[in-house]
């Protein structure tokens, strides 16, 4: 496994974004699973305490965890490498801070705005791209 992004599978913004990261990835980095699979609960409760993990985002690369506004900024630069340098500015403390209020503000609204819908997987192309 090489990078993981867990997601909330009931938000219909979540789902819109890994579709958007799957057509995306063109190097195939990214593994993906719901939040609330049994794969996810193992595995990122086995590494820290389950109160700690946002109902959002999380981001599983080479033994670290990032949340929210970090686990962003890591995938984007992955997907787009030439963003390593400006995610060395943008990872400056007061910016998290500011990231991770701005990144709040649309979690705590996403599911209001988006509907949730179902993502078919089983059968697609990319089934082996999610972990149960």
């Amino acid at each position: 496994m090489q990078f993981i992004i867990f997601f909330d599978g009931d938000c219909g913004l979540c789902n819109n974004i890994v579709q958007w990261i799957l057509k995306n990835d063109k190097k195939k980095l990214f593994f993906f699973s719901s939040l609330n699979s049994n794969f996810a609960k193992d595995f990122i409760f086995s590494r820290i305490d389950k109160h700690l993990v946002p109902d959002s985002i999380v981001f599983y690369k080479e033994d670290k965890i990032y949340f929210e506004y970090e686990a962003v900024l890591e995938i984007l630069s992955l997907m787009y490498p030439w963003l390593n340098r400006l995610k060395k500015i943008l990872k400056i403390s007061p910016l998290i801070l500011i990231g991770n209020f701005f990144y709040r503000i649309i979690a705590k609204y996403r599911k209001k705005i988006f509907k949730p819908k179902c993502m078919l997987v089983q059968g697609s192309i990319y089934e082996n791209r999610f972990l149960y």
